[in-house]
């Protein structure tokens, strides 16, 4: 865990070939040092422990894209910039956007990495825009920044845990859909998750009751808004929202033989 957070707040502080000798020397250290004595059993926990920290932090290191040399970020050269993503899960439907969460694969024919976040303008296209679309757009894209309340709850480290850094608003002219590559298991998975959450829908919740409802049962976090989740990280029950829809299953499944 500890190399995990120091991934998170310290990227990139070791470089992974060296990170890769550090571990292979490490666990070569470690076989002479199970022993019965003391100081050789202590040696052995100082470097077991380090040999996880730096697991953990390489680890994160290749799950990390904003730091890989392949990050989609580095290859944009300007606004016309022809990027090919495709959307990661279901979009959320906004007020006057459809909100995407997409894997760039390319740019400029170029193969890249890294995750963002895409808000596509309304129109009849974007509204039928599924799991697994792959798009041809243009777009311009910015970092998310945080909204600079300090007792607010800060929506752009939210993004960047789950690593989204950027951001993009594509109108409706400037992208284009070639394919869908979705897996058909999730596909199928996501289709399920759609019909329920109507079902949710017509049972009559409304508002914040609504989304909560999605969060824990659907496991759809997506749809909660902000102001949603700044209450419930002001009042320490972030916790809940982890929740996913499985475990209340498993609950509801001991309760019912009860």
């Amino acid at each position: 865990m500890a190399g995990v957070i120091l991934a998170f707040y310290c990227p990139f502080l070791i470089s992974i070939r060296w990170a890769m000798v550090l571990l292979i020397l490490l666990v070569i250290l470690t076989i002479p040092a199970v022993s019965k004595q003391f100081f050789q059993r202590a040696a052995f926990g100082i470097l077991s422990s380090i040999f996880f920290l730096l697991l953990g932090y390489f680890l994160t290191g290749i799950q990390t894209h904003r730091g890989h040399s392949h990050y989609f970020i580095e290859a944009i050269e300007g606004k016309d910039d022809l990027m090919q993503v495709e959307v990661l899960e279901i979009p959320e439907i906004k007020e006057n956007s459809v909100k995407c969460f997409v894997n760039v694969a390319s740019v400029n024919h170029q193969n890249t990495v890294g995750k963002t976040l895409i808000y596509f303008e309304d129109s009849d296209r974007a509204l039928k825009l599924q799991y697994g679309d792959v798009l041809c757009l243009r777009g311009n894209f910015v970092d998310v920044r945080p909204n600079g309340n300090p007792m607010e709850f800060d929506y752009s480290r939210y993004l960047r845990i789950h690593n989204v850094t950027h951001q993009s608003y594509v109108n409706d002219e400037n992208w284009q859909k070639i394919q869908n590559s979705g897996h058909a298991f999730f596909s199928w998975i996501y289709g399920v998750r759609q019909f329920l959450g109507e079902v949710l829908d017509d049972s009559g919740l409304k508002g914040s009751n609504l989304m909560v409802a999605r969060a824990l049962i659907l496991g759809e976090k997506s749809s909660l808004d902000r102001e949603t989740l700044r209450t419930f990280s002001s009042a320490g029950a972030m916790h809940v929202l982890a929740v996913s829809g499985l475990h209340v299953g498993i609950v509801m499944l001991i309760f019912s033989f009860y």
